[in-house]
């Protein structure tokens, strides 16, 4: 197997297509599986798939940049009239990113900046995994939490509204916190700004 990226522009990383598809048919002769990077254009990827690729990698974004589906419709160009596995290679940078890209039917992702770069690279990498599998089961909406300290879970210390603002940057399906959630403005005005929809109410529905 053979990721090839042939790159000439040392500033945004931008693939040169021509050269790639000849470095393709050379590779894919001599019998590698070869996977091409290459900047979303139609007739580039039809000329991929006549000489051998194994697939078709267009970026998203410029590599490293995080910026998401800057190429989205020329992407989606590829997935309707290519005949090949599409993965994109560049741009990714929140699970709800990828979840966006295979929504549009792409065979996967590349994140490697976006979970290289991560904070806590094995909670990055897990974020990106649950929030395309649950969009994959159908889920309309997940809750998440707890996120403050409550008595149903007194020996568990609260995730956190750090946690919140990430799970809610990692799917693109509503959120909800749950959690010793009150029938507080200042409160709800906190998970707001996180990025869910609202908060799930119990404890505090019960005392009224």
């Amino acid at each position: 197997m053979f990721l090839l990226e042939v790159v000439h522009d040392s500033k945004y990383l931008l693939s040169d297509n021509y050269e790639t598809i000849k470095a393709t048919e050379i590779l894919a002769k001599e019998g590698f599986v070869v996977m091409p990077y290459m900047y979303p254009d139609l007739n580039a990827a039809r000329e991929l798939a006549d000489v051998g690729a194994a697939c078709v990698m267009p970026l998203g974004a410029p590599i490293g940049s995080n910026k998401g589906l800057a190429t989205k419709d020329f992407i989606q160009i590829l997935i309707d009239e290519i005949d090949l596995p599409i993965t994109v290679d560049a741009g990714i940078g929140r699970p709800s990113q990828a979840c966006e890209a295979m929504e549009m039917g792409t065979t996967a992702v590349m994140a490697n900046t976006a979970i290289a770069t991560a904070g806590d690279v094995q909670v990055m990498a897990e974020a990106f995994k649950k929030a395309i599998e649950a969009q994959k089961l159908g889920a309309t909406y997940i809750s998440a939490g707890h996120i403050f300290a409550t008595d149903c879970k007194k020996d568990l210390p609260p995730r956190g509204l750090e946690f919140l603002k990430e799970v809610c940057n990692s799917v693109t399906i509503p959120v909800y916190a749950i959690g010793e959630i009150k029938l507080s403005d200042v409160q709800m005005d906190e998970i707001i700004k996180c990025g869910a929809k609202g908060g799930c109410i119990m404890s505090g529905m019960m005392s009224l």
